[in-house]
């Protein structure tokens, strides 16, 4: 059991095994592999992952457009959003970064439990405040997301209020 997240001794013997298990079209077989990937990744790191999404809030279509358009270029299905309690870089965390790099190249989202939070009513995945804040100063990108943060969808706010009429 890995608390922190760094490689344990055998990580080398670990990937080489994964990377066979699962150079086929990890697509194809979606399902088994990705429970399979999942039981995995919770043996070696059980407190890394903290949610899986389907999809993005429909507020912020720019960043279901963006997956979309990975996974067209890469001709590959979009599969989940992943969120890990904490991404680490460098020499320490090369299991880490194999995980992360495998459920990306198959079509999954992986981010920061820091970026992502759901929607509490929908349960969409939404942008959490501060990474608002960073996207809102961004000029290119600033027009297409919410003028205001929420921790909710506007889909789901809309529908909270009438059913409260």
């Amino acid at each position: 059991m890995n608390l922190n997240n760094q490689d344990p001794e055998n990580y080398n013997e670990i990937i080489e095994n994964l990377k066979e298990k699962f150079s086929s079209n990890f697509n194809s077989n979606f399902n088994s592999n990705f429970d399979e990937l999942i039981n995995i990744i919770n043996q070696i790191f059980p407190n890394l992952i903290v949610n899986i999404f389907n999809e993005y809030s429909d507020d912020y279509n720019y960043l279901n457009n963006n997956w979309k358009l990975i996974c067209d270029k890469l001709k590959i299905n979009q599969q989940k959003i992943i969120i890990f309690e904490q991404i680490e870089y460098g020499e320490n965390y090369k299991l880490l970064e194999f995980f992360c790099e495998t459920l990306t190249k198959n079509g999954f989202v992986v981010r920061r439990k820091s970026e992502i939070i759901p929607c509490e009513h929908c349960n969409k995945a939404i942008i959490s405040k501060d990474l608002f804040n960073k996207l809102k100063q961004n000029n290119l990108i600033k027009n297409q997301i919410p003028e205001k943060w929420k921790k909710y969808c506007s889909n789901c706010y809309i529908d909270y209020k009438l059913y409260r009429l």
